[in-house]
């Protein structure tokens, strides 16, 4: 049975053959979103945010329902890949936007598009930007001349740029960000398969797996892991507890004083 490392291994090499990510491109592994309440199996950056889903045969489809309408909140497009014995299981199951590629060993395990799906663009950054750093979004607003005092929560920021800045150059920060976080290992991995005729091996994929850069001093032989507990309110259906009100009465605050 197939491991998940070789299903990404095989959707990396359809992604580049059928020319879905080109130059300047990325392609992320394991991106985790919603305060690391969810890991995305693989994330193509291609002018939009593509998530990918991997059910390999040994894998349970109980959260697969969750898990692709939560991704559609936060990218543009998302596709489930699954091995042949998902597939009957998947089609109907699937809604239409959600494109359906499966792993068909008849053909030498390369990938068959099923369903395309459809591409919905993401502009509210509270969903967009869940994989960005606080710090870097209060850098991006102050660049493009937003007055914030540096004291906000994210939800605060996010509100503040939904109000002030156009929705292009909402996207183009979560994309411009995407590149330049992770580029360096995707054209690492390139270098790599470069010798390979562009055939990935599922040992390759580890390259792609992004850790903080360490900083100097105490702690910094530690490795980065997902936290071992999560607090209350990241339990499903239960908010974060920062009143809208509130967040609403900032920015009301903030158009009062530039009139």
């Amino acid at each position: 049975m197939r491991s998940e490392h070789f299903y990404k291994a095989a959707l990396i090499k359809a992604l580049l053959q059928k020319k879905e990510i080109g130059f300047g491109d990325v392609v992320l592994n394991e991106l985790t979103i919603r305060r690391m309440t969810r890991r995305v199996d693989i994330v193509a950056v291609n002018g939009k945010l593509h998530a990918f889903e991997i059910k390999t045969d040994a894998d349970s489809l109980s959260r697969v329902d969750d898990q692709v309408r939560d991704y559609a909140q936060h990218f543009d497009k998302v596709t489930v890949v699954c091995g042949t014995s998902h597939y009957e299981k998947l089609k109907d199951r699937l809604p239409e936007r959600v494109g359906l590629w499966v792993l068909d060993e008849r053909s030498g395990y390369s990938i068959r598009v099923i369903r395309r799906g459809r591409t919905k663009l993401v502009s509210n950054p509270e969903k967009l930007w869940t994989f960005i750093p606080r710090k870097e979004i209060e850098r991006f607003l102050r660049k493009n001349r937003v007055r914030i005092s540096g004291r906000e929560y994210r939800e605060v920021l996010c509100e503040i740029a939904k109000a002030e800045l156009d929705k292009n150059k909402i996207r183009a920060f979560a994309i411009s960000f995407a590149k330049q976080r992770y580029g360096e290992r995707w054209r690492r991995f390139l270098r790599k398969i470069e010798g390979k005729q562009g055939n990935p091996d599922p040992e390759d994929i580890a390259i792609l797996l992004w850790e903080k850069p360490q900083q100097s001093g105490a702690g910094s032989n530690s490795k980065p892991s997902m936290p071992q507990e999560l607090p209350s309110w990241h339990e499903e259906g239960r908010p974060r507890p920062i009143p809208v009100a509130w967040a609403e009465a900032r920015i009301r605050n903030r158009q009062n004083l530039h009139r």
